[in-house]
């Protein structure tokens, strides 16, 4: 396909090779598409009212109006109301007023626990929380690594552990355990997730997430390090 486009692109005069293929060129062509969605976007404002409320027991939240099909005229495509002034009469209409509870939902949730940190989201909540560079949580990990063996490979993309991973699980504690007892200078780096749940039930295994609370040295080039929490919930 690509010989034949780039043929014919020259029997009309272009020089060059006209790349094509079945998947390059419908993905070329999604990023031209939303790439002229960008480009001929146009703000358009809306408004929305929150009402603050305040209970009888002193709890507070704050809930939005939902408008009704009477100001369907007002609104845009995606049900938004576009006009100030209705916005305004609903505020204006409802301050001070009482309001009642007439439904609630509760669902209940799970969340899952976060996973390890691959080096890229590690190097980004350093940052944030510690000003630690790029190059520094690089270096850190990579001793970690390569001279304490508290860490898996830290240049991986991946942030899920292979079953083989969780076998190492002792021989990671105790060598937190060996560099915390025998280092005169501690700099605890950050806590790394890798432990807690390892269950059968039915097809679906859970995977064994290990809390790891890491480590520090005694190099010159820790001892400008801080506390690293692994753990993005720490």
């Amino acid at each position: 396909m690509t010989r034949a486009y780039t043929i014919q692109g020259g029997k009309v005069g272009f020089k060059g090779v006209l790349s094509v293929g079945r998947v390059q060129t419908p993905l070329l062509g999604l990023v031209v598409k939303r790439d002229a969605t960008i480009a001929n976007f146009s703000a358009k404002p809306f408004y929305q009212v929150l009402a603050h409320i305040k209970t009888s027991a002193g709890e507070k939240f704050v809930a939005k109006w939902r408008p009704s099909e009477a100001c369907q005229p007002y609104q845009d495509e995606d049900g938004r109301v576009i006009l100030k002034a209705l916005a305004e009469k609903v505020v204006a209409s409802i301050t001070g007023q009482p309001a009642t509870v007439i439904t609630t939902n509760k669902k209940d949730k799970k969340q899952p626990p976060p996973l390890p940190y691959n080096l890229s989201a590690l190097q980004i909540d350093a940052a944030k929380r510690f000003g630690l560079s790029a190059k520094q949580v690089l270096d850190t990990c990579q001793a970690l690594y390569e001279r304490h063996k508290l860490l898996t490979y830290p240049r991986s993309d991946s942030r899920y552990l292979p079953k083989q991973h969780f076998l190492e699980a002792p021989k990671v504690l105790n060598a937190i355990k060996h560099t915390l007892k025998h280092t005169s200078y501690v700099c605890i780096l950050y806590v790394c997730c890798i432990c807690v749940v390892f269950m059968l039930y039915v097809c679906f295994v859970n995977m064994l997430y290990v809390v790891c609370i890491s480590v520090a040295c005694n190099d010159d080039a820790f001892r400008s390090c801080k506390y690293v929490a692994l753990n993005p919930n720490t």
